[in-house]
Protein backbone atom coordinates (compact mmCIF):
# COMPACT_ATOMS: atom_id res chain seq x y z
CA UNK A 1 0.00 0.00 0.00
CA UNK A 2 1.58 3.15 -1.08
CA UNK A 3 -0.06 6.57 0.69
CA UNK A 4 0.59 9.67 -0.95
CA UNK A 5 -0.10 12.99 1.11
CA UNK A 6 -0.87 16.74 -0.30
CA UNK A 7 -2.92 19.82 0.45
CA UNK A 8 -6.88 19.49 0.33
CA UNK A 9 -8.25 20.18 -2.79
CA UNK A 10 -12.04 21.58 -3.92
CA UNK A 11 -12.31 18.82 -5.96
CA UNK A 12 -11.78 16.48 -3.10
CA UNK A 13 -14.55 17.58 -1.08
CA UNK A 14 -17.39 14.85 -2.16
CA UNK A 15 -15.01 12.01 -1.61
CA UNK A 16 -13.68 13.53 1.95
CA UNK A 17 -17.41 14.15 3.04
CA UNK A 18 -18.11 10.70 1.74
CA UNK A 19 -15.51 8.87 3.88
CA UNK A 20 -16.39 11.08 6.62
CA UNK A 21 -20.23 10.24 6.03
CA UNK A 22 -19.14 6.35 6.18
CA UNK A 23 -17.39 5.86 9.31
CA UNK A 24 -19.55 4.04 12.15
CA UNK A 25 -21.48 6.06 14.75
CA UNK A 26 -18.72 5.36 16.72
CA UNK A 27 -15.84 6.92 14.95
CA UNK A 28 -17.71 9.91 14.04
CA UNK A 29 -18.26 10.67 17.85
CA UNK A 30 -14.45 10.88 18.18
CA UNK A 31 -13.92 12.89 15.45
CA UNK A 32 -14.62 15.87 16.67
CA UNK A 33 -12.96 19.04 15.90
CA UNK A 34 -14.82 20.28 12.35
CA UNK A 35 -16.55 23.63 14.11
CA UNK A 36 -19.88 22.48 13.35
CA UNK A 37 -22.65 20.24 14.61
CA UNK A 38 -23.58 17.20 12.78
CA UNK A 39 -22.13 15.49 9.38
CA UNK A 40 -24.55 17.27 7.81
CA UNK A 41 -23.06 21.03 8.21
CA UNK A 42 -19.64 19.25 7.55
CA UNK A 43 -19.83 19.67 3.78
CA UNK A 44 -20.06 23.24 4.30
CA UNK A 45 -16.89 23.36 6.50
CA UNK A 46 -14.84 20.73 3.92
CA UNK A 47 -16.26 23.22 0.95
CA UNK A 48 -15.00 26.13 3.29
CA UNK A 49 -11.59 24.38 4.12
CA UNK A 50 -11.11 23.78 0.41
CA UNK A 51 -11.22 27.04 -0.66
CA UNK A 52 -9.09 28.04 2.13
CA UNK A 53 -6.58 25.75 0.93
CA UNK A 54 -6.85 26.79 -2.26
CA UNK A 55 -6.78 30.94 -1.06
CA UNK A 56 -10.50 31.47 -3.03
CA UNK A 57 -12.10 31.43 0.02
CA UNK A 58 -12.83 35.34 -0.12
CA UNK A 59 -16.49 33.77 -1.61
CA UNK A 60 -17.32 32.43 1.60
CA UNK A 61 -18.34 34.16 4.96
CA UNK A 62 -15.18 35.30 7.45
CA UNK A 63 -13.93 32.94 10.16
CA UNK A 64 -12.76 33.66 13.17
CA UNK A 65 -9.85 31.09 11.95
CA UNK A 66 -8.07 29.55 8.74
CA UNK A 67 -8.49 25.97 8.08
CA UNK A 68 -5.60 24.00 6.55
CA UNK A 69 -5.93 20.89 5.42
CA UNK A 70 -4.23 17.56 4.32
CA UNK A 71 -5.38 14.55 2.63
CA UNK A 72 -3.84 10.74 2.10
CA UNK A 73 -4.65 8.77 -0.35
CA UNK A 74 -3.92 5.42 -1.74
CA UNK A 75 -4.25 6.03 -5.53
CA UNK A 76 -6.90 8.12 -5.94
CA UNK A 77 -9.25 7.75 -3.12
CA UNK A 78 -9.06 9.60 0.00
CA UNK A 79 -7.94 7.44 3.15
CA UNK A 80 -7.58 10.20 5.75
CA UNK A 81 -7.92 13.68 6.51
CA UNK A 82 -6.38 16.00 8.77
CA UNK A 83 -6.38 19.73 9.41
CA UNK A 84 -5.18 22.71 11.52
CA UNK A 85 -7.65 25.60 12.42
CA UNK A 86 -5.74 28.94 13.07
CA UNK A 87 -7.04 31.35 15.16
CA UNK A 88 -7.15 34.96 12.93
CA UNK A 89 -6.59 36.65 16.32
CA UNK A 90 -2.83 37.69 16.64
CA UNK A 91 -2.91 36.70 20.40
CA UNK A 92 -4.02 33.19 19.72
CA UNK A 93 -2.50 32.55 15.82
CA UNK A 94 0.18 30.74 17.50
CA UNK A 95 -1.95 27.64 18.50
CA UNK A 96 -3.15 25.52 15.90
CA UNK A 97 -6.14 23.03 16.69
CA UNK A 98 -5.61 19.22 15.18
CA UNK A 99 -8.48 17.44 13.87
CA UNK A 100 -7.44 14.05 11.77
CA UNK A 101 -9.59 11.22 10.87
CA UNK A 102 -8.55 7.63 9.00
CA UNK A 103 -11.34 5.75 6.95
CA UNK A 104 -12.11 2.79 9.01
CA UNK A 105 -10.69 0.09 6.22
CA UNK A 106 -7.13 1.65 6.68
CA UNK A 107 -6.83 2.12 10.12
CA UNK A 108 -3.85 0.31 11.99
CA UNK A 109 -1.64 1.03 8.98
CA UNK A 110 -0.02 3.65 10.08
CA UNK A 111 -1.90 6.26 8.00
CA UNK A 112 -2.63 8.66 11.14
CA UNK A 113 0.87 8.59 11.75
CA UNK A 114 2.20 9.73 8.31
CA UNK A 115 -0.91 12.60 8.73
CA UNK A 116 0.38 13.53 12.36
CA UNK A 117 4.34 14.07 10.73
CA UNK A 118 3.10 15.78 7.61
CA UNK A 119 0.68 18.09 9.71
CA UNK A 120 3.31 19.14 12.21
CA UNK A 121 5.66 19.83 9.21
CA UNK A 122 2.77 22.18 7.97
CA UNK A 123 2.35 23.57 11.21
CA UNK A 124 5.37 25.03 11.81
CA UNK A 125 5.73 26.28 7.92
CA UNK A 126 2.53 28.41 9.25
CA UNK A 127 4.67 29.91 11.86
CA UNK A 128 2.83 27.93 14.92
CA UNK A 129 4.53 27.09 17.92
CA UNK A 130 1.94 24.66 19.43
CA UNK A 131 -0.86 22.46 17.95
CA UNK A 132 -4.10 21.51 20.41
CA UNK A 133 -6.16 19.06 20.27
CA UNK A 134 -9.23 17.08 22.40
CA UNK A 135 -9.51 13.52 22.29
CA UNK A 136 -12.17 11.49 24.39
CA UNK A 137 -10.65 9.30 27.05
CA UNK A 138 -12.07 6.56 26.03
CA UNK A 139 -10.27 6.69 22.39
CA UNK A 140 -7.14 5.03 23.65
CA UNK A 141 -5.52 4.24 19.44
CA UNK A 142 -5.56 7.90 18.81
CA UNK A 143 -4.14 8.67 22.87
CA UNK A 144 -1.04 6.41 22.08
CA UNK A 145 -0.40 7.87 18.10
CA UNK A 146 -0.57 11.66 20.32
CA UNK A 147 1.48 10.49 23.01
CA UNK A 148 4.18 8.54 20.58
CA UNK A 149 3.78 11.49 18.55
CA UNK A 150 5.12 14.14 21.32
CA UNK A 151 1.53 15.48 22.33
CA UNK A 152 1.23 15.69 26.27
CA UNK A 153 -1.85 15.85 28.27
CA UNK A 154 -2.70 19.24 29.50
CA UNK A 155 -5.79 19.08 31.04
CA UNK A 156 -8.71 17.03 31.76
CA UNK A 157 -12.27 18.04 31.03
CA UNK A 158 -14.41 15.76 33.38
CA UNK A 159 -17.98 14.85 32.44
CA UNK A 160 -17.75 16.10 28.71
CA UNK A 161 -19.45 14.11 26.74
CA UNK A 162 -22.38 11.97 27.46
CA UNK A 163 -22.60 8.75 25.45
CA UNK A 164 -25.24 6.53 25.75
CA UNK A 165 -25.79 7.49 29.19
CA UNK A 166 -22.23 7.15 30.45
CA UNK A 167 -20.10 10.27 31.12
CA UNK A 168 -16.59 10.16 29.13
CA UNK A 169 -13.90 12.30 30.18
CA UNK A 170 -12.17 14.72 27.35
CA UNK A 171 -8.31 15.04 27.60
CA UNK A 172 -6.84 18.58 26.34
CA UNK A 173 -3.32 17.71 24.79
CA UNK A 174 -0.36 19.79 23.20
CA UNK A 175 2.43 20.02 21.75
CA UNK A 176 5.04 22.69 21.47
CA UNK A 177 6.81 23.48 18.01
CA UNK A 178 9.31 25.90 19.11
CA UNK A 179 9.66 28.97 21.79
Amino acid sequence: MKIKMRALRLRDVYQTYCMLRDLSKEARRHFRALPTKGLRNSIKTLISLALMSTGLDRCIPLLPYTLYGLVALEEEKIVGLAYLLVPKSKSKAHNATLGIVVSEGYRGKGIGTLLTRAIKVYARALGSSKISLEVDSDNEIAIKLYLKQGFKIEGILKCEERVNDKLIDVYRMGLLLQY
